[in-house]
Order: structure tokens, then C-alpha cells, then sequence
């Protein structure tokens, strides 16, 4: 896992330039780690697939599949900066599993809710204004 070529060892090397960069990278520079790991365990990471990052991108198999697609991104962004040191680099397309976020639905406006919130507020109210036009 120490030799240069380690899919560990280019995580790390993409980690640290990203966090230099000024990125944090909590949750993705674990993923990525653990993606490291799985393809190191499995001698396949040389050039990354496609093949490859579905497969770890979708374990568990009985996660929400918006996790799978979560992880694929991640796995996505680090190929896209693999590819420009490796050219056989294959990057995942976009949206491969789905979208990898979910748009909460927002609450319907009913009249009751209008009412409700129009009454809910007190009177705005308005100044008194004590000009008078003069005629001219």
C-alpha cells in the first residue's frame, strides 16, 4: 500500500493538493480513502475504471441508491484530476447512478396557510404625512 503507485498513495496526493487549495474534505477525503482501499484490495486501480468505481460506488447494495451516486461524484471529481496525469483514466459520467442530491419538496400554500400567515403578522403602519401640496 506504501509504493508510489498505490491508488492510496494518489488519494493522498490529491488530497493534500485540494486541501491546500483551501478545501476541507472531511467526508469526501474519507470516501475517497476507503475507495482507495477497495481497489488496492483488489489490484484493479491501474488505470481507475469505470467498472471499477460503479462497483465500490454501489456498496453497501442495500443503501439508498442517492448514496451510490454520492459516492460515484466523489469518486468522479478525483478521476477527472487523475485523468489529466493519466490519460487511460476512464471518468464516470455524470448522473451514472441517478442524481447524487434531493430537492426537498417545498410546502404547498393553501388558503388556510395564506390566511394564517397574513394574519400572523401585525398591521404595517403607515406614517402620517402632514405635507400639503400648495398651489402654485
Amino acid at each position: 500500500m506504501n509504493n508510489p503507485t498505490s491508488m492510496h498513495q494518489r488519494v493522498e496526493d490529491y488530497l493534500t493538493q485540494r486541501r491546500n487549495l483551501g478545501y476541507e474534505l472531511k467526508i469526501e477525503g474519507e470516501e475517497l480513502l476507503r475507495f482507495a482501499q477497495y481497489a488496492d484490495h483488489w489490484g484493479e486501480g491501474d488505470p481507475l475504471s469505470v467498472d471499477l468505481a460503479v462497483r465500490w460506488a454501489k456498496l453497501p447494495q442495500d443503501a439508498d441508491p442517492i448514496y451510490w451516486a454520492r459516492r460515484l461524484d466523489t469518486v468522479r471529481r478525483f478521476a477527472k484530476w487523475r485523468a489529466v496525469f493519466d490519460p487511460s483514466t476512464q471518468i464516470p459520467p455524470e448522473g451514472y447512478l441517478g442524481p447524487s442530491y434531493r430537492r426537498t419538496t417545498p410546502p404547498t400554500s393553501t388558503p388556510t396557510r395564506r390566511s394564517r400567515h397574513f394574519w400572523s403578522k401585525p398591521p404595517r403602519s403607515v406614517p402620517k404625512v402632514d405635507y400639503v401640496p400648495q398651489p402654485t
